[in-house]
């Protein structure tokens, strides 16, 4: 997960901590100035439709403004 996130995410000596999940493994990630939640999700379809549905609630509830999270974390292809 760290090899992961620090070659995908710009995210150095990130702390991971494995957290409780049904379908998918969730872990607390944080940096030295923010926290982020990542989801590894079995690629079934069932769960991957669960998680893009998850997903299109959690950005609804961002426009609404109702949350102070990102959504998604840019890998390092997604900003060159």
């Amino acid at each position: 997960m760290e090899l992961l996130l620090t070659n995908n995410y710009n995210l150095i000596n990130p702390k991971i901590q494995k957290l409780v999940g049904y379908d998918s493994e969730n872990y607390l990630v944080e940096n030295v100035s923010e926290k982020f939640i990542a989801k590894v999700i079995p690629n079934e379809k069932n769960t991957v439709d669960f998680a893009q549905a998850e997903n299109e609630v959690l950005v609804q509830l961002q426009k609404k403004q109702t949350t102070n999270f990102r959504l998604q974390l840019k890998t390092k292809m997604m900003n060159s």
